[in-house]
């Protein structure tokens, strides 16, 4: 597990390492086109002749705007990255410095696959296809109406988004990060299929990234496929929304069989409303061989994220098909429709299941229509029990919109709770905020330096109890004689704006 948390940070600060030549594309191009400058930009025509002309740690800078891998109706077109070269999209064509890119705006740099008419049947195959790439990197970019949906048993049945290819004894190293996958179809893996069977390989690295509204046959955003091969996939601080697969994996399906070997780890991420229609409605972990048994390894790692609200008829939000295994630490996961042998292995530490409490679930990019803004509807209210709840030693600068990934302690999710500093739940008192005894039974008593002007408690549902209170000395008194046995938030707001809040648990009379 240490492994993964160095890998993430090299690849978070990678990009930003490499300096060199930094070619420029709008859509319309400017000036000379040779992609000098911003003032002499390639056209968006020539987004893949600048990808070409890029050496190992060039640089390509993308304007906003949309763009197609071909002008004509040719679906086995598509885009390609190239080893060690940075495409960067996301500016609005007037930066001279990376550090002026701002990614909360729309419109946005398009990479799209709807090359012919408005249907999807006519779309290209893939938006990218890779193949045996090292340490490509792909940053800012939202990938969009891909259809892999060809005939079967072809590179075009995955990967409508990003096919990355490293098998047959080939191998392919990838990096993804700040990117929006949307609206993709494929029969397997439609916002990317990571292709390491066969004795090749694919490790893949995304950071930051939301899939959203994408579906496959399996592997609805997507398909990690090691049969008798190898891919390893990190994936911190991302949200997985609305996915869908008609069979299993809504959001992601992991298929390590034959042998081969499937290595997930996610971490600080949130997956909601995926679904499939025979198992996993969010992840699977498959490691069946083709015709009977079981082989190889397919194992899960989920540190610091969310897994509610999806669905399937086995396994809502995790499916294991033959010896895969998930395992969970500092993780809010939906564990009641997970019956053998879809439950976790090995040490749970930290996992709670208990509703997360987002502040608009039926509005994931808020009234907006923009990701990382202030009103995604994934963000945390102020009594989610995922707020300073998270893994500690998971930590990267910023959550999903770019805002200070530690407030306190690291909370589960892809977004850090922003709304005033809250207190760890280790039961260490301190001079601003006691609260004792905890667990409790008939009564709370509350000793702060602040001056509170309002007191809230929330069960875990999220609904508000009331409960009277009284000044004893120098503390506040709460009645909880009122109070179910279980786990409630307790938020004390004081004139200064700040917010207060401590986890509490009833416990039943002797």
């Amino acid at each position: 597990m240490k492994h993964l948390k160095t890998c993430i940070l090299l690849f978070l600060f990678f990009a930003n390492n490499l300096s060199a030549i930094t070619r420029y594309v709008t859509v319309n191009g400017a000036g000379s086109m040779n992609g000098a400058s911003w003032a002499n930009a390639f056209p968006g025509t020539s987004l893949q002749t600048a990808i070409d002309q890029s050496a190992p740690a060039d640089e390509v800078w993308v304007a906003q705007g949309t763009y197609y891998p071909t002008t004509t109706g040719d679906r086995s077109a598509s885009f390609s990255m190239k080893s060690g070269v940075y495409i960067c999209g996301g500016f609005n064509g007037t930066e001279t410095s990376f550090q002026q890119r701002n990614l909360a705006t729309t419109p946005h740099s398009i990479l799209s696959g709807n090359i012919g008419t408005p249907s999807h049947t006519d779309n290209s195959y893939h938006v990218i296809f890779n193949n045996s790439l090292n340490n490509a990197v792909l940053d800012g970019f939202t990938i969009e109406d891909g259809m892999a949906t060809g005939t079967p048993g072809t590179f075009d049945e995955g990967g409508a988004g990003i096919y990355n290819y490293g098998g047959f004894g080939t191998a392919s190293i990838v990096y993804v990060r700040y990117c929006i996958f949307r609206n993709n179809r494929a029969t397997y893996g439609a916002a990317v299929f990571n292709h390491g069977s066969n004795s090749g390989s694919v490790d893949s690295f995304f950071a930051f990234c939301v899939f959203e509204n994408d579906s496959a046959l399996a592997g609805g955003a997507i398909d990690n496929y090691a049969y008798a091969g190898s891919a390893t996939q990190s994936i911190v601080g991302s949200l997985f929304v609305n996915n869908k697969a008609a069979l299993t994996g809504g959001a992601i399906h992991c298929w390590g069989g034959g042998g081969g070997y499937v290595s997930l780890n996610v971490s600080g991420s949130t997956f909601y409303g995926n679904t499939a229609g025979t198992g996993g409605g969010a992840i699977v972990a498959d490691t069946h061989n083709n015709g009977s048994g079981a082989s190889g390894n397919s194992d899960i790692f989920l540190e610091g994220s969310i897994l509610y609200g999806n669905t399937a008829p086995a396994g809502p939000q995790f499916y294991i098909i033959g010896t895969g295994t998930v395992q969970s630490a500092f993780s809010d996961i939906d564990l009641s429709g997970q019956a053998a042998p879809h439950v976790l292995s090995g040490s749970t530490a930290g996992t709670i299941s208990v509703p997360p409490l987002f502040t608009n679930s039926i509005d994931p990019d808020g009234a907006d229509n923009t990701f990382r803004t202030s009103d995604d509807g994934f963000t945390l209210t102020a009594a989610s029990p995922c707020i300073d709840a998270g893994m500690a030693s998971a930590v990267t600068i910023t959550d999903l919109k770019f805002e200070p990934r530690i407030v306190n302690t690291i909370d589960m999710g892809a977004y850090e709770f922003q709304g005033g500093v809250g207190i760890p739940d280790s039961g260490v008192q301190n001079d601003v905020f006691k609260v004792f005894p905890n667990p409790t039974q008939d009564a709370l008593f509350v000793s702060t330096s602040k001056n509170i002007c309002d007191f809230h408690i929330y069960n875990l549902s999220g609904a508000e109890r009331k409960l009277k209170s009284n000044k004893e000395g120098e503390h506040m008194r709460f009645d909880l004689t009122t109070l179910e046995q279980g786990i409630y938030m307790l938020l004390l707001i004081c004139e200064d704006g700040t917010v207060l809040r401590k986890t509490v648990s009833k416990i039943a009379n002797n």
